[in-house]
């Protein structure tokens, strides 16, 4: 199987090529290569700070989605997923 995501792009511009579990084991590859190279960049760095940042994400969902246009799909998929794993980089 060939692979959808470009290990040299910026986590951001990877979310929306996230199809399959495999595509989102690549995505959390470059997640983690993004924070070794950026952490100064990352908003939330601590695991605690990353999951509190991630359940306010996920409980939030509902009105990110709405104030972007987008609409919350019922059952949320890998792609949503890479999504609440992107947002608590940042989230706070």
């Amino acid at each position: 199987m060939v692979s959808v995501i470009d290990k040299n792009r910026r986590p951001e511009q990877l979310v929306e090529n996230i199809k399959t579990r495999q595509d989102l084991v690549e995505f959390l590859e470059v997640l983690i290569a993004d924070y070794k190279a950026n952490s100064e960049d990352w908003e939330n760095v601590t695991l605690e700070n990353y999951l509190e940042a991630m359940a306010s994400w996920i409980g939030s969902m509902d009105a990110v989605y709405k104030n972007t246009s987008r609409t919350l799909p019922a059952n949320p998929g890998w792609q949503e997923f890479a999504n609440m794993l992107l947002a608590a980089t940042m989230y706070g």
